[in-house]
């Protein structure tokens, strides 16, 4: 149930992004669960999000699908290599991927918005590491 609400939050978030807002919260979302799960849904999440944001937003269908399914497929290579649990290196690569989404896609303020998008990941980061150690305690 969790994961079906989750799922239309992010859902939802493309749509606000395709609309109103400027700042892939969408991706940042699709990030901070990437490094917490772990899990092949998030590619299937990532493009349906994708999808999502360029049917509301008028564009090639799947230009959007491809990079979010790379910044997951990015995490997922090097999830090995680094320490990715850490909230800088969340930080690190929402601000690096949110700032060239934006440069690529010609939205404006990109700086600002890899930095609100940026803040938006870790605070989903430090959140859903809160109620992973709550629910570990618990059991």
């Amino acid at each position: 149930m969790k994961r079906f609400l989750f799922w239309l939050l992010v859902i939802f978030l493309s749509f606000l992004q395709a609309s109103i807002f400027t700042t892939p919260l969408a991706l940042a979302l699709i990030i901070s669960d990437t490094f917490i799960n772990r899990k092949v849904s998030v590619i299937l999440l990532a493009f349906v999000s994708g999808l999502v944001f360029d049917i509301f937003s008028v564009r090639q269908l799947g230009l959007t699908s491809l990079f979010f399914v790379a910044c997951s497929f990015l995490i997922f290579l090097y999830s090995d290599k680094f320490e990715t649990r850490n909230p800088t290196f969340v930080a690190l690569f929402a601000f690096i991927s949110s700032a060239i989404f934006m440069l690529y896609f010609h939205l404006p303020n990109f700086f600002w918005g890899a930095a609100l998008s940026s803040l938006v990941s870790v605070a989903f980061f430090f959140i859903s590491e809160v109620n992973i150690k709550k629910i570990r305690f618990s059991l």
